[in-house]
């Protein structure tokens, strides 16, 4: 971006003197006289350009040729313009090329001499009275030069040819005579014309009236003029410009082509020898001294009768010898490539008053104690006890650097680093060796210190200020005035940075994330920072707004930076960028915000406005003044050289009283300076607003350049989705019919093979409309696109409706797929030239999808899939771009994999708009593939080459689904295996499939183990339907606070915003089912104070869209809302509010005093009755005037109701009967409907003696309800624990749940569904399964006896909390224990039951559904994995006993035997030669591990926590405080010795001969030896072993022995791995932070690796020091596996990746990311296969290598890592972008991504 300065300058605000944006076309003029070179121009844009244009695609540029000497239409002509025109596009090449910009061809022919189309007025009065005075005819002079004093300064024009010879250009046919007579008369004028003024110049000269220049203008010819623009004038024509000079020996000037290549007098074959001296003179004197010998090519030609004959072999040899020369010249200068700045002008004036107000309101100070101007407590704000630990910590100055910073110690003192130095001293002085791991203060290894959360902690503003919202209507300004005060800013805050972005203009301005990134960076730039690699501005959105909020908050204080947000209502929908939670509301106050926004659009400002209630903070911009508009044409006048009568100004302020807009304004200014002082505009007309503007704007337009070229080019720019180049646009109108139709009205295209449309069509078009147009990079081009919405509005009216829309699209979809390359396209013209092409090409590139190995298409990524889906080509895409591999990783890597499900999403949405979709296997197909994606994305997102893992992982090398589908998982193996990056391939699926019943899962902190206060799980999430986004509730996400947060369900459940709730105790959100404007959180009920915050049992009630509370006088303990009423209670007190206008502030309308306090309250939907629950009563009120009207009381012994959920146990029907669940121990075992008016019950249920219901669900029909238990115990051995359905009615049973499906312990969730149906879905609480369960209970008229199962949903891994249905009951919502969500396809369900069990006659098949019910259900678990010894098989063992053999290359079961009881343990001998199989109970099975056969069965009479074998000894424990182990000789089936320890035996290792094993005392390792021994040496010993004691009694984690015999270790949750030699001297201790929850020798026995948290940390024994750590888990590394040989390691950790690495060089060579945990894994001892459990997938999945990492791991393919860069710690693959970080005596391993 230019020099470092400058960079600084800009990143700082400074916009005065900016670089242009980085170009990518090379736009290069072509200057030559038109008849003397027109073989040799033809020749290089047939044979060169063509070769060029390829050779820049490569490199992402287009390459344009713009030649004026065709394609200038007859209009530039008749108003003496085009040498205007043409002098413009040079100073437009020069500024845009990116290279070369001018090639000059000259020949013995100077050119045609045009005069002056303005004189300047004084210049012209001295020519006039010398012509007089010389003798001309000035009377021809003053007939057609004007004076014009609209100009700037005044001149005299020539009039256009029409004005005075109105038939010359006109094409009636019965005008052809005048026209004739007309030209051959402007002829002898423009000759009279000529030698009059010339004449009178050169007298004028003589006289020294004139300078030199002066005269010569009316004496060079437009070449010379063009060369001295692009060449002699020009400042930078180094490796830019070109001239070719060609020269004809004895042209024979007798020939009747001669004077098509030398200048001769008129009417004569006498060569004219002014324009013969002027030629020379240009040649020689002007061109030559400037340019480098190899920037000019000379030639010398005989002369034939042809001229340049391509026929002659030495022309041809010329021509050749030419286009090698250009091509060559080109690509140079293409590859030197320059860059320069653009100065842009500036226009801003009147307004002064609304820029006062707006630096008022950015100044503003608010806060102080008294300060309440917020709607809400600022999101995320820190509590007080916390303000002084958050204000002290560097955190975020020490983890945002440039680099890291070594040996750096912290002044603080931090008790671990203190702790740890006592450790230092302790051991140093027991001669024992000490290290620690984390003595560099990686916190990122730090599982208490939670670095994310660190970044985004914002301390409490005491003063603060809040952001500027500008509003104003769509062309009032907006845009104008926020650049002027991002100019002004830096006048009013000196030294301030100014970071500016005017949003909607781009494909990176568009969205929200990418805005806030590139602001972060932008930030990041200013204060010289970079940020920590564990933070991914790219991924988590809602991380990212917390972020972007904290960086300000935490902003230096002595800094002043200035944010500029135009056109926030121009962001797309994605990420909720509209509801505008994103934008923070208190801002320090040396940071200054203001946004801008139309006032109706998309919500913006009234989002905005519900959350800021500070009005002053809102600015509307004003309708413009008449004084400020007159200003603005003054202003815009002074800047083009212009200005106006005064009848005229008077006009435009007239037409102006129509429309007080800017815009509006801007365009009467744009046509008004083109008039001259003499132009009558009585008749002037623009349209009465902006869109009628526009418009006449185009009417215009088409009447200048032709109605098909403007059609076509609007149209083309308004039908793409991101604009389009020059270069493409030349391309498009090419390619129509029409266009090149209207273009060759009055000549024939040069090239016949090759038809193209001369670019200065669009040149010329393009300089018309170029301050409506804004340039934009998309796919690495230079695009350009209508800057405002107004413009894209009537040119899609205008220009894209209809059959002409369409084909529009067609040719854009064409163009993009490269349909027209190197092929024919038929033209037939036929207006006025007549000729016929069937043969010609239209030179349009080729559109790969890759130009080369590093260059992408991205352009064809982008518009293609959008044209196609425009244009309804279905099928289509589905063929080349829903089921191409090549297509989706092209797309993934080089745009995002969320643009490819956008891409799908909108072909999805299209299709089912069309209708009557004949192909329904695309669809399914498309389908497939976009939730494919979707469940994918984030894994695909960090890693492109993650897609071909999820597509073999979900769809599986067998897929039998469609032939296309089976093509894209067949080209994704292929690419895996071919690809440069090394992968770990699934054999089989394993990843949930996207063709099943789950749609999208979602992380959520719904569960906090220990966090029970008092939650209610069953009310953790809410639907908002209207615009399909999901609410939840997040315990102490932070570790601190409660959270709602919102997910986008149109996006995949992505996070969109995360608002951090006030109070403390959180435990349920929900939304009343009358009014879904308000949430409700309700907090604990109880007696319980959380940490001094907690909530003490009131409920809050906040704005839905906004989470704004609504404030409401006194505390709402309970709160019941409708339609109309809010109702809450206070104490005893009832109070009523009525719903108005301002919900966000409401008022007691009236109140009643109980005698008890309530618990809840509920109001019946027709607002007349309000029922108050408490411990003991029911109390019925009258609405209107809350007199009680019932009141049923309860006596005796009551559990009390604080607890119970009355949600789920109380629901008033529309008939305004309730049913709900007694209270007391006694009637708490009844449901009972109430009649609100007669205080009746009509009955009571009971179906449990031991029981209370805990859930009451009503069918949406409210004919039915069901009842269910949730109880967690057994009572007096009844475990039946059936749900039931009743008929609300009368209250009679109609059906039930068969035992077999309700589980021991009840269910958690119970809920009907259904329209004509009866559906329930179920969850049982405190099983293994966690499955959801989805049963038909048959119709409303017809209920069936017995539910019938339907399908269970697996996913879950932990208890189902709750489940919600959508309104439509399509989707299925469930949240879990294990932190997610799930979204569920029921629909299908519900159809794939119907379609596969109701039989003719709508029988219903239950038998069979219920029978295959059973089967699907899952009963087991894989329990333990283990690769064999030789790397053929992988053993499992299942929980339900079974035993299986699978073949390692391609999973196929060779044997499988079924024990019967869970498999716990399964071990290959260090011989190979047995497989050792351990049980549940007792039993051990020793088998021979080739054939299978029973070798031993062996009872150890105990449960076995751990085993290990070696030497084949066998030895088992059972752990605990009196822990017991057995040795066993599996070779002959005997025990050889048992012996007991003292909390010891949780984990168990056994060296090499058999003789010793090592376990533990807690977590300090034990040595015990297992041949007889005495018990005196044996005490002895052991009490030696214990001298240097050091246990904290805290878990063993691994213990193991050295592979030599000399050393075993234990590791603990302490973080501690104590390490003995095998004598019992305990000698070495390491340290890490966090707990060591794996650790293992490696197979040298040279190093202990040990796994904590996001960290693997690899210990020297030699030295006893950590060698160096390993990074690349997110999470607590949990299991490491290495290879035979000791190269190559497996990690799993509990971010769900499998990490494999190659060990010695402390590189990570692939990653696999799963699914679900990873607790079972195994590396193959050749490291060529993995293994893991894929859970409710598959028994095992087993993951191979690809070629290029099993080339690596064979060792023929190198890695070439040299001394030098392991010196520098910076090794990586060539594949990998990250570097190492230095730490203090560590180093950290490559990690790559």
């Amino acid at each position: 971006m230019g020099d470092e300065a400058t960079q600084k300058e800009v990143l700082n605000g400074s916009y005065g003197d900016l670089p242009e944006m980085e170009n990518t076309v090379v736009r290069v003029f072509f200057s030559s006289t038109f008849t003397d070179m027109t073989v040799d121009r033809n020749y290089l844009m047939k044979n060169s350009v063509p070769r060029i244009r390829q050779y820049c695609l490569k490199k992402n540029l287009d390459f344009q040729i713009i030649d004026y000497r065709w394609g200038v239409r007859d209009e530039a002509s008749i108003d003496h313009s085009t040498n205007d025109i043409v002098l413009e596009e040079v100073e437009i090449c020069k500024l845009m090329s990116r290279g070369p910009y001018f090639v000059l061809f000259l020949g013995d022919k100077y050119g045609y001499r045009s005069i002056p189309r303005e004189i300047e007025a004084n210049e012209y009065k001295i020519l006039y009275r010398t012509a007089m005075k010389v003798g001309c005819d000035t009377f021809l002079m003053n007939q057609w030069y004007k004076r014009d004093d609209n100009a700037e300064p005044a001149v005299f024009y020539l009039l256009p040819i029409t004005d005075i010879l109105p038939n010359y250009n006109n094409d009636d046919p019965k005008k052809s005579t005048e026209r004739e007579k007309e030209r051959r008369e402007w002829d002898s004028i423009i000759e009279k014309l000529t030698q009059y003024l010339r004449k009178a110049a050169d007298q004028a000269y003589e006289e020294n009236r004139i300078s030199k220049d002066q005269r010569l203008k009316y004496f060079y010819s437009v070449t010379e003029a063009e060369a001295t623009k692009g060449i002699i004038e020009s400042d930078s024509i180094r490796n830019r410009v070109l001239a070719y000079i060609r020269n004809f020996e004895n042209i024979n000037i007798e020939d009747k082509i001669a004077k098509r290549f030398i200048d001769l007098v008129k009417d004569s074959t006498a060569i004219d020898q002014e324009a013969k001296d002027l030629r020379e003179r240009l040649k020689i004197a002007k061109i030559q001294p400037v340019l480098l010998p190899d920037e000019t090519k000379k030639d010398t030609l005989y002369w034939t009768q042809n001229g340049v004959d391509p026929e002659d072999p030495d022309h041809m040899e010329y021509l050749i010898n030419l286009g090698k020369h250009f091509e060559e010249n080109m690509i140079k200068m293409v590859d030197y490539t320059l860059k320069r700045k653009l100065k842009r002008l500036e226009s801003f004036c009147g307004r002064e008053e609304i820029l006062e107000e707006i630096r008022d309101r950015m100044t503003t100070v608010h806060g102080g104690p008294d300060d309440s101007d917020l709607s809400q407590k600022e999101n995320g704000s820190l509590e007080s006890d916390q303000i002084k630990e958050i204000g002290n910590d560097d955190t975020l100055e020490n983890d945002i650097e440039n680099e890291p910073q070594i040996d750096q110690v912290s002044e603080k003192q931090d008790p671990y680093f203190e702790e740890v130095k006592s450790k230092i001293a302790l051991y140093k002085e027991r001669g024992m060796i000490y290290a620690n791991g984390d003595m560099d203060r990686d916190v990122d290894a730090d599982p208490e210190k939670n670095m994310k959360l660190e970044m985004i902690k914002k301390c409490e503003l005491k003063e603060y200020s809040h952001p500027v919202i500008l509003h104003g209507e769509s062309g009032s300004g907006k845009t104008s005035i926020m650049a002027k005060v991002a100019k002004m800013s830096k006048q009013w805050f000196p030294g301030s940075s100014v970071i500016v972005r005017f949003l909607g203009t781009s494909a990176n301005s568009s969205s929200l994330k990418d805005v806030l990134c590139s602001v972060l960076r932008q930030i990041l730039k200013i204060i010289n920072k970079t940020l920590p690699s564990f933070v991914d501005l790219g991924g988590d959105f809602l991380y990212l707004t917390q972020l972007f909020e904290s960086m300000l908050n935490n902003y230096d204080t002595s800094q002043t930076l200035v944010i500029v947000l135009d056109s926030v209502d121009q962001l797309r929908s994605h990420d909720r960028a509209h509801l505008m939670n994103w934008l923070p509301l208190k801002l320090p106050t040396n940071i200054h915000l203001i946004v801008s926004m139309l006032p109706e659009t998309n919500g913006c400002l009234q989002n905005i406005r519900n959350r800021l209630i500070i009005e002053q903070q809102f600015i509307e911009v004003p309708v413009l003044s008449m004084n400020t508009s007159d200003e603005v044409i003054t202003k815009i006048c002074q800047l083009k050289n212009r200005r106006l009568t005064k009848p005229q100004r008077r006009q435009l302020m007239e037409l102006f009283v129509k429309c007080a807009r800017p815009l509006y304004v801007k365009l009467l200014v744009d046509r008004a300076i083109l008039w001259r002082s003499s132009t009558d505009v009585k008749d002037f007309k623009v349209g009465p607003n902006v869109q009628a503007a526009i418009d006449m704007f185009f009417d215009y337009l088409e009447k200048k350049n032709g109605i098909e070229v403007v059609e076509k080019t609007f149209g083309f720019l308004s039908a793409s989705r991101e604009g389009l180049s020059h270069t493409e646009l030349e391309d498009l109108l090419s390619l129509d019919d029409e266009t090149l139709q209207d273009t060759y009205l009055y000549h024939l295209p040069p090239d016949p093979d090759n038809i193209r449309i001369p670019p200065s069509v669009i040149s010329l078009l393009m300089k018309d409309t170029k301050d409506y147009m804004a340039f934009q990079k998309s796919g690495g081009k230079k695009v350009v696109g209508w800057y405002h919405r107004q413009f894209i509005e009537v040119a899609r009216r205008r220009y894209l409706t209809g059959k002409e829309g369409k084909n529009m699209c067609q040719l854009l979809v064409d163009y993009f797929r490269g349909t027209w390359y190197n092929k024919p396209k038929p033209l037939e013209l036929y207006k006025k030239k007549k000729a016929s092409y069937p043969e010609s090409k239209r030179g349009v590139p080729d559109q790969p999808i890759y130009f080369n190995s590093e260059c992408c298409n991205v352009r064809k990524l982008i518009e293609l899939p959008y044209q196609m889906i425009k244009c309804h080509l279905f099928k289509d895409f589905h063929d080349e771009i829903a089921c191409s591999f090549e297509w989706l990783y092209a797309k993934c890597k080089f745009v995002s994999v969320s643009s490819v499900i956008e891409d799908l999403k909108m072909a999805l949405t299209e299709m089912d708009a069309a209708g009557n979709i004949d192909d329904v296997e695309s669809y399914n197909d498309i389908k497939i593939v976009k939730q494919m994606l979707s469940l994918g994305s984030d894994s695909i997102r960090k890693d492109s080459s993650n897609l071909a893992l999820q597509i073999l992982g979900q769809l599986g090398l067998g897929n039998t689904g469609s032939e296309f589908m089976k093509k894209l998982v067949t080209e994704t193996k292929e690419w895996s295996e071919r690809c440069d990056i090394s992968l770990l391939l699934p054999l089989s699926q394993c990843l949930p499939p996207p063709d099943g019943y789950i749609k999208t899962m979602i992380d959520a902190q719904v569960w906090h183990t220990g966090g029970e206060y008092g939650r209610d799980f069953s009310r953790v999430m809410h639907l908002q339907e209207h615009n399909n986004i999901l609410i939840v509730l997040e315990a102490v996400k932070d570790h601190i606070n409660d959270y709602l947060s919102v997910f986008d369900m149109n996006d995949n459940g992505s996070a969109a915003f995360s608002e951090k709730l006030d109070v403390k105790g959180t435990t349920s959100v929900y939304c009343p089912v009358m009014n879904d404007k308000f949430l409700v959180l309700g907090h604990d009920k109880s007696d319980k104070i959380f940490g001094g915050g907690g909530a003490s049992g009131h409920d809050q009630l906040v704005k839905t869209e906004t989470f704004a509370v609504v404030n409401i006088p006194n505390r709402s303990e309970c709160v019941a809302v409708s339609d109309k009423f809010v109702v809450y209670s206070s104490l005893t007190q009832i109070n009523v509010c009525t719903i108005g206008q301002n919900i966000t502030a409401m008022s007691v309308t009236k109140s009643v005093q109980l005698e008890f306090k309530p618990d809840y309250l509920v109001i019946s939907p027709d607002n007349q009755y309000l029922v108050v629950f408490s411990e003991k009563s029911v109390l019925v009120l009258k609405m209107e005037t809350l007199e009680t009207l019932h009141t049923s009381a309860t006596e005796g012994f009551s559990f009390g109701s604080s607890k119970l959920p009355f949600h789920a146990l109380v629901h008033i029907l529309t008939t305004n009967k309730m049913l709900y669940r007694g209270l007391g121990y006694k009637e708490g075992k009844f449901i009972n409907m109430l009649d609100l008016a007669t205080g009746e019950k009509d009955y009571s249920v009971q179906h449990w003696e031991h029981y209370s219901p805990d859930i009451v669900s009503i069918h949406p029909s409210e004919k039915y309800f069901a009842v269910g238990l949730g109880s967690t115990g057994v009572t007096n051995g009844d475990n039946d624990k059936r749900w039931y359905i009743h008929r609300i009615a009368d209250g009679q049973q109609v059906s039930e749940c068969t035992k077999e499906f309700c589980g021991r312990y009840g269910v958690t969730c119970l809920k009907l569904f259904g329209t004509d149906q009866i559906f329930a879905v179920t969850a049982l609480k405190y099983t293994t399964l966690n499955e959801i369960y989805i049963f038909y209970a048959g119709t409303l008229d017809s209920p069936l006896s017995e539910v019938v199962p339907c399908q269970s949903l697996k996913g879950h891994s932990m208890e189902i909390m709750q489940v919600i249905l959508s309104k439509n009951e399509n989707m299925l919502y469930s949240a879990s224990q294990d932190c997610t969500i799930r979204v569920w396809d029921v629909s299908r369900v519900v159809n794939e039951f119907f379609d596969t069990y109701l039989k003719t006659g709508n029988q219903l098949d239950a038998a069979t559904a219920t029978e295959d019910f059973r089967k699907d259900m899952k009963t087991f678990s894989t329990t333990a994995v283990k690769i064999s010894s030789d790397n053929r098989s992988v053993l499992v063992g299942r929980s339900d006993g079974h035993f299986i053999v699978k073949d390692l290359n391609d999973g196929e079961t060779v044997y499988e035997q079924n024990y019967e009881i869970k498999i716990t343990h399964l071990l290959m001998s260090k011989s190979g030669e047995e497989i050792i199989i351990i049980t549940k109970m007792d039993d051990i099975v020793i088998l021979d591990s080739q054939s299978y056969e029973l070798k031993h069965k062996l009872s150890s009479k105990m449960a076995v926590n751990c085993a290990a074998e070696a030497n084949s000894i066998l030895v088992v424990g059972k752990g605990g405080m009196e822990a017991k182990g057995k040795v066993f000789n599996i070779k002959d089936g005997t025990m050889v010795k048992e012996f007991e320890l003292l909390y010891s035996l949780s984990q168990v290792a056994i060296n090499s001969s058999g003789t010793k094993i090592v376990s533990t005392m807690f977590d300090f390792p034990l040595i015990v030896p297992l041949i007889n021994e005495d018990e005196t040496d044996s005490a002895v010993a052991m009490e030696n072993m214990m001298q240097n004691n050091d246990t904290m009694m805290s878990g063993c984690s691994a213990v193991d022995i050295s592979p030599d015999d000399q050393y075993a270790f234990s590791s603990s949750t302490d973080g501690g791995i104590r390490v003995v030699k095998m004598s019992g001297q305990y000698f070495m201790r390491f340290d890490q932070k966090s707990s060591a929850v794996a650790a293992s020798f490696s197979p040298d026995s040279k190093c202990i690796v040990s796994c904590g948290f996001k960290t693997i940390y690899v210990w020297s024994l030699a030295d006893g020091t950590l060698s160096y750590k390993l990074k690349k888990h997110d999470d607590f590394v949990i299991s490491l596996k290495f290879d035979l040989t000791g190269k190559y390691l497996l990690t799993s950790s509990r971010d769900k990746k499998l990490v494999m690495w190659d060990f010695r060089r402390g590189i990570s060579l692939a990653t696999f990311v799963a699914h679900c945990q990873l607790p079972l894994v195994d590396l193959s001892s050749d490291a060529k296969h993995l293994v893991f459990v894929p859970e409710d997938i598959a028994d095992i999945a087993i993951l191979r290598l690809n070629k290029l990492l099993t080339s690596i791991v064979d060792g023929t393919h190198k890695l070439q890592i040299t001394p030098a860069l392991l010196g520098a710690q910076a090794m990586a693959l060539s594949f990998s972008s990250q570097k190492m970080k230095r730490r203090e005596t560590t180093g950290i391993g490559c990690q790559i991504m």
